[in-house]
């Protein structure tokens, strides 16, 4: 079941980047990254669904690369050369190299974005190392962006007049202002209203 509401960006998100067009990026799967949010598209295998997934910028509490390793055919690896030593011992060496390289083949590596709620894996194995460090730039710069109008937000709203009043009374309280300048403010203030 699609859910439309993630599919469209916010009227004030703008896209910064993304693993393809983001029309394409609905419809075969992907990363978008806006201003705002990371959003992850995953397609299912036959193209039928999809699912999408995004973390707020301002909640990601890491960001980092990983490389995701099979570790179990490893030790599959390890299993079939101890089976094959004692009759074939050199069937046991080839299963071991065969698998050892598929190992190292299988291999991806991902970006981990981290925050409270949520993880959200990026598969960008076959990104350039280069490629991958500049996405890790631009999702910090743009978590940092977001931060910083959000802060901006917060302190050009004007404060209402009981934090005016609760503002000038700790004013008067620290004796930084005498009670008929107190006064004169607080009526101002109460005039307003």
């Amino acid at each position: 079941m699609k859910q439309e509401n993630h599919y469209r960006l916010n009227d004030s998100e703008e896209l910064i980047g993304s693993s393809d067009t983001a029309s394409l990026v609905f419809d075969r799967g992907g990363f978008l990254l806006t201003n705002q949010r990371m959003i992850k598209v995953d397609k299912s295998p036959f193209g039928a669904t999809s699912s999408v997934h995004s973390i707020n910028l301002e909640n990601l509490d890491s960001v980092q690369t990983v490389a995701v390793k099979h570790i179990s055919l490893v030790l599959f690896a390890f299993a079939l050369l101890i089976l094959l030593w004692d009759d074939r011992p050199i069937y046991g060496i080839v299963g071991f190299a065969l698998l050892l390289i598929v190992y190292f083949l299988t291999r991806r590596k991902v970006i981990q974005l981290a925050s409270a709620n949520s993880t959200m894996w990026l598969n960008v194995s076959p990104m350039a190392h280069e490629t991958i460090q500049e996405l890790l730039f631009e999702i910090e710069q743009a978590k940092q962006r977001r931060l910083e109008g959000l802060q901006h937000a917060t302190r050009s709203v004007p404060a209402g007049p009981m934090q005016r009043l609760t503002d000038l009374k700790a004013l008067l309280d620290a004796g930084l202002i005498d009670g008929n300048e107190f006064a004169v403010r607080r009526k101002r203030i109460l005039d307003e209203m």
